[in-house]
């Protein structure tokens, strides 16, 4: 257990972000702007994209344009945005696997001024509508049954 985490937080729910969920490389990013749905916040944008393969995983990817600013005042931008994501990712974490395997989203700065406050409430919001976006899709597309479930 790191410092500042409580004990008494069951281990599937503290607020880690691995390695492993970040999104990188170049390939993957250009996917995910070729065909991608983007949803816009007051400080944050989310650009997402749904893959139907099965060996894509669920990766977060963090943007913050050299438009911007300098590089100072980005990395501190990137850095206030994972961490927003990383206190506030249950939303997206705690749904059904089959729902969200294959999403690879960005959180994408809007400007070079956010308060991680802010882009905590963003992606409070934003994780919300595409929660709903993905239950929508994930009803309206015919899985089969998982054992166990009453539909």
């Amino acid at each position: 257990m790191s410092l500042g985490e409580p004990s008494n937080i069951p281990s599937s729910r503290k607020n880690r972000l691995p390695k492993s969920r970040i999104l990188r490389g170049k390939r993957n990013f250009q996917r995910l702007f070729d065909d991608s749905v983007l949803l816009r916040g007051q400080v944050l944008n989310l650009r997402y994209r749904l893959y139907g393969e099965e060996d894509e995983r669920f990766l977060v990817g963090f943007i913050v344009r050299k438009a911007l600013g300098k590089a100072v005042d980005r990395n501190r931008a990137r850095r206030r945005i994972r961490e927003a994501w990383r206190l506030h990712q249950h939303p997206l974490l705690d749904l059904d696997p089959v729902v969200r395997k294959g999403l690879h989203m960005a959180w994408m700065a809007r400007r070079i001024d956010l308060t991680t406050t802010q882009a905590a409430q963003d992606i409070r919001q934003l994780s919300e509508r595409l929660t709903d976006r993905l239950h929508q899709l994930h009803s309206s597309t015919p899985f089969p049954a998982r054992p166990g479930k009453n539909t």
